[in-house]
């Protein structure tokens, strides 16, 4: 009897904290039915306390925010339409500092690091990257498609409309406690809040993502001709894999590699990574954690001074194929000639190559077979000769 009730009871259990949960969630779908109990975040004043129709007509603001997403609610009155082609303009302060980033016209200062720009259908989210906040310069950063959520814009009755939306939380990346925002449709001043007027974006509190990663140390370091990038985790949590990002300037990266995770661990778990075209000078590398999910972390950004400054080279033979491929290093733009003997000195290549200062990866065709060879490239102020094992 006490265990068939004890069964009951954790089957009350399970249906109510599933419900509770479902109950909390908000879906995109123009039903607004999740939003009811949900408090107002922001009331637009419209330049006193009596809306004026067609000038402003965007009323009050609710936000949720959850792991993984920041969902929004805009209520206005019959002038609110946000047609399919209506473009609008979404800001962001991801850094909590008014002063960094774009200031937009309607709102100073505002310090805008993220833009959503486009309409209900299409557009894209960029990365501010001017100098002065009057820059309006921005980098690509994803599209529309895999970083927000619309519905269409309801009528509700008494001259109400309203509009939901949401936008992935990984898009900005790591943010601190909140995030502030404005949203300023171009063809109306239907903004969110009013703008001229208000001077300042609306704050939302973003509560910190628990990420299933524990970082113990991420670190780059000159070895050879090569940047070696190594990082330890002490905890893992349903992790997918780690990507490696690069810059030449700490402003813009690029992807330069993935690792895989090892999915769960309670132990130390040791990763690296190398960077076979550093460039001569500063570069900056940062690593982001993905879960399986597709929740993500992006860690802070390390920098490692490298000073090539002698031309070098390396041989490699790439898999099923008979020939090699050279990766140089020039110090200068010069005309060389590349040798490659075996072991009795018979010339199993010979070639003349034009070299530009810098990296370059040249494909060589021949009959390498595995063994000791001799690589010699020749310029008009220096030799190199190296033995080297292909394999």
């Amino acid at each position: 009897m006490r265990k068939n009730f004890l069964k009951l009871l954790g089957l009350v259990y399970f249906l109510f904290t599933g419900l509770s949960s479902k109950a909390n969630e908000v879906v995109i779908d123009g039903s607004f039915s999740e939003w009811g109990t949900i408090p107002i975040n922001y009331t637009n004043t419209f330049y006193g306390s009596t809306p004026q129709v067609g000038v402003q007509n965007v009323e009050l603001l609710k936000t949720k925010v959850t792991d993984t997403h920041i969902y929004f609610y805009l209520e206005g009155n019959s002038g609110f339409t946000l047609a399919d082609n209506e473009e609008f303009y979404l800001f962001f302060n991801t850094d909590k500092n008014a002063g960094t980033g774009y200031s937009s016209f309607a709102y100073a200062p505002s310090g805008a690091d993220v833009a959503f720009i486009g309409n209900r259908t299409a557009g894209s989210v960029y990365d501010f990257v001017g100098t002065q906040s009057t820059d309006w310069s921005w980098a690509f950063k994803a599209t529309f498609e895999s970083a927000m959520n619309f519905s269409t814009v309801l009528d509700l009755g008494n001259g109400k409309r309203a509009i939901e939306f949401s936008v992935n939380r990984n898009i900005f990346g790591t943010v601190q406690d909140y995030v502030t925002f404005s949203f300023y449709p171009t063809a109306d001043w239907k903004a969110m809040p009013e703008a001229w007027n208000s001077r300042s974006f609306i704050q939302i509190n973003t509560p910190p993502v628990t990420l299933p990663v524990t970082l113990v140390y991420f670190k780059a370091l000159e070895v050879g001709n090569l940047v070696q990038l190594n990082w330890s985790t002490s905890l893992e949590k349903n992790n997918s894999h780690f990507e490696i990002y690069k810059s030449i300037d700490g402003v813009l990266f690029n992807k330069i590699g993935v690792v895989s995770g090892n999915t769960n661990s309670n132990t130390i778990q040791l990763y690296n990574y190398a960077d076979k075209f550093p460039n001569s000078g500063t570069n900056y590398y940062q690593l982001k954690q993905v879960d399986f999910d597709g929740n993500s972390k992006a860690y802070d950004i390390i920098t490692v001074d490298t000073k090539f400054k002698n031309t070098w080279f390396n041989v490699y033979k790439p898999l099923g194929s008979d020939g090699i491929e050279l990766l140089i290093y020039s110090s200068e733009n010069t005309d060389s000639r590349f040798y490659l003997l075996d072991a009795s000195g018979k010339i199993l290549i010979n070639k003349q190559i034009n070299l530009s200062q810098g990296y370059q990866t040249i494909s060589l065709p021949g009959n390498i077979k595995s063994r000791i060879v001799i690589a010699s490239l020749t310029m008009a102020s220096k030799n190199i000769t190296k033995k080297i094992l292909v394999n």
